[in-house]
C-alpha cells in the first residue's frame, strides 16, 4: 500500500516524514504554546476571510479536500478556498498587494487560496524572506497549484500582533514541484525497507531545533576509536566529576547547618563565619516560554553556543 502524505508535510525534512510515517514513538512532547498558536490560526483565517469578502473578493469551497494521486504515494490536502479577487481588495488599502512573477489573472476567475497569520518573530522572518524562511509552506502551496492545476495562487500573511495583512498574488509555484517529488520519493524509498531517511541534525536549522525527534533519531551515531592515554583522561574526569559533586553536596550541608544556627557572623576557633543577606529576582525562561509561548519571547532570547561535555563511565552503569 503506498503512503499517503499530507500536502503540509510535503516540505518536511525526509527524516522527519519518514519518522513520521514509520510510527516512531521516541519523540518530544509537543510544546503548549503550538496548540495555542493552531488555535489562534483557525480565529485569524476566518478574521481574514470576512475581510476579503468585505472588500469584495468571494470565497468558495472552504475545507474541501484535495487529492492526487501518484504511482509512488498520494497527496491529501484542505483548501483554506477558492478565491474571485476584486477590483477593489487589489486597488485598496485593507491589504499590502503584492503581484509576483507577474501573474496573469481574471477578476472572474477562481484560484486557491491560503491564509497563514504569524505572531511578531514569525513575522520578522516572513517579511525578511518570505517562503525561504519557511519552505514547507511553499511546497504545500506549490502542491496545492500543482493539484488544481492552477498557475495562479492567492497567499494571504496576517501580522497577529499589528494586523498588517499582506495579498499575495502568485504567479507560479514558490517551490519547483519536482524538487518536492524528490524529497517525497526519498521518504517512500526509505518507508519501503522500513528504514529512516539519513540526515544529520543542523543546530543552526530552525526545522532541526524544533523536530519531535530531534532528541532521539538525530543523535550523531558514536564513534569507535582506540587511545591508551585519552582514555585515562577521560576516566580522571569521570573521577573529577563525581568528586565534585561529592564536595557540593557535603557543602551544601554544611551551609544549612551553618545557617540553621542563627547568628550573621560569629568565630570559633580558627574559623570565622559571615553572612550577608541579599534579596535577588530572577527570571526563568521556562516559565515565561509556558506562559506565553515560544513565539512571543523568541526575538528577546538571546543565543550562544557553548561546548558541553558529556562522559559516562559504561562500566559504573
Amino acid at each position: 500500500m503506498k503512503p499517503v502524505f499530507r500536502m503540509s508535510q510535503s516540505g518536511w525534512c525526509p527524516r522527519r516524514l519518514s519518522a513520521t510515517i514509520l510510527g516512531v514513538k521516541e519523540k518530544l512532547e509537543a510544546p503548549v504554546w503550538l496548540e495555542r498558536a493552531a488555535r489562534e490560526g483557525t480565529v485569524h483565517e476566518e478574521l481574514v476571510k470576512r475581510d476579503l469578502r468585505v472588500v469584495g473578493c468571494d470565497i468558495v469551497r472552504e475545507q474541501e479536500e484535495v487529492r492526487e494521486d501518484f504511482s509512488l504515494f498520494t497527496l491529501l490536502g484542505h483548501l483554506d478556498g477558492l478565491v474571485r479577487l476584486s477590483e477593489q481588495v487589489l486597488e485598496g488599502n485593507e491589504f499590502e498587494v503584492n503581484l509576483v512573477d507577474q501573474p496573469d489573472f481574471s477578476l472572474d476567475s477562481y484560484y486557491p487560496i491560503e491564509i497563514k497569520s504569524f505572531g511578531f518573530p514569525e513575522w520578522q522572518r516572513w517579511k525578511s524572506d518570505r517562503f525561504e524562511a519557511f519552505p514547507a509552506y511553499a511546497a504545500q502551496a506549490s502542491c496545492y497549484m500543482h493539484a488544481l492545476s492552477s498557475d495562479i495562487m492567492a497567499y494571504v500573511v496576517k501580522d497577529r500582533s499589528g494586523g498588517l495583512k499582506q495579498l499575495f498574488v502568485l504567479g507560479r509555484p514558490p517551490v519547483d514541484i519536482e524538487v518536492v517529488w524528490h524529497s517525497l520519493g526519498l521518504v517512500v524509498d526509505a518507508v519501503r525497507v522500513a528504514k529512516l531517511v539519513e540526515r544529520e541534525y543542523n543546530p543552526d536549522d530552525r526545522e532541526c531545533r524544533r523536530c519531535e525527534f530531534r532528541a532521539s533519531i538525530c543523535k550523531p551515531e558514536a564513534v569507535v576509536i582506540e587511545d591508551e592515554d585519552l582514555e585515562r583522561v577521560l576516566a580522571s574526569y569521570v573521577e573529577s566529576r563525581d568528586v565534585e559533586k561529592a564536595a557540593k553536596a557535603e557543602m551544601e550541608k554544611c551551609r544549612e547547618l551553618i545557617l540553621a544556627y542563627g547568628k550573621d557572623r560569629f568565630k570559633l576557633g580558627r574559623y570565622l563565619a559571615s553572612i550577608s543577606w541579599v534579596d535577588r529576582e530572577g527570571i526563568k525562561l521556562q516559565d515565561v516560554v509556558g506562559r506565553f509561548g515560544r513565539e512571543a519571547v523568541e526575538d528577546i532570547v538571546s543565543k550562544s553556543r557553548f561546548p558541553r561535555l558529556s562522559v559516562t563511565d559504561l562500566e559504573a552503569m
